[in-house]
Formats: structure tokens, sequence, C-alpha cells
């Protein structure tokens, strides 16, 4: 099989979105502490997701989508600095929460919004024909801080 295209990318980004949304919409109706697994996982989606989004940029770049999430934010940090100085680091606490999920509810729907600016900030730099739909973000959007 081929290597994916930057087109496949954001076509794999938009879906996990979309389920990542599904999961966590499920899990909270059913009780965050008690479904926390569950959330791990919408946290390890909304991340495969970023990952995904830059692997398309890079490939529109001329760069490698090396599928390393260590080069891909590298590739980040070159290209899109201002972002990730201001961003990256929300999208990392989700990261972490998939492999240690210790935050609160409250605690996590700040993550989602935080990372939620981050990923509309990667989508606005993909060509427009390509960029993921605003259903893919909306629901990142309706965890706003301090609600």
């Amino acid at each position: 099989m081929p290597d994916p295209t930057a087109v496949d990318y954001c076509r794999f980004a938009g879906s996990r979105l979309e389920e990542a949304r599904d999961k966590f919409l499920d899990a909270v109706a059913l009780g965050y502490d008690d479904t926390i697994g569950d959330v791990a996982k919408v946290a390890s989606l909304i991340w495969d997701a970023a990952i995904d989004m830059l692997s398309a940029l890079a490939l529109l770049d001329g760069e490698e989508a090396t599928g390393v999430s260590s080069d891909l934010r590298r590739y980040a940090r070159n290209y899109f600095p201002d972002i990730v100085a201001q961003r990256w680091g929300r999208l990392a606490r989700l990261h972490n929460f998939q492999h240690k999920p210790n935050l609160t509810e409250r605690e996590f729907r700040q993550e989602l919004y935080y990372t939620g600016v981050l990923l509309r900030l990667f989508n606005e730099q993909i060509p427009q024909g390509m960029q993921l739909s605003e259903d893919s973000f909306a629901w990142l959007a309706t965890n706003q801080p301090n609600s």
C-alpha cells in the first residue's frame, strides 16, 4: 500500500475527532469517573488527530511524514513556532492523560477546549479544500474553561 497522502491524513484526523466526540459524550453520560478509561481513549484519539494534521502539513511543505511524534513536534516547532510555544503544552497534557488518567472532569474539559484552539490553528494552515469541517471542532469549543 502506498504511503498516505495529505488528504488521507486530513481524513484520518477528522474521523478520529468524530470518534473522540462520540466516546466523550458516551463517557460523560455514563459518569466521567466511572468511565475514565474511555475518557483516556478520547485523549488518545485527539493526540492522534493532531499528529495526523501535522503529517498532512508536513507533506504539503515537502517534508517527510515519519509518523514519529517527536519528528512531527520538531516540524511544528520549526514551521509554526508561535502556535507550538503557546499551545503545545495542552496537547501534551492530553497525551500524558491517556497513560495516567488523573485529571478531574473540569480539568479534562479545559484541556479539550484549549487543545481545540490548537487544532483549529493547525487546521487554518491546511489548504481550504482539505481543511477539517467545523463539526470536527465544535464539540471541543463547548468545554469552556470555568463554566
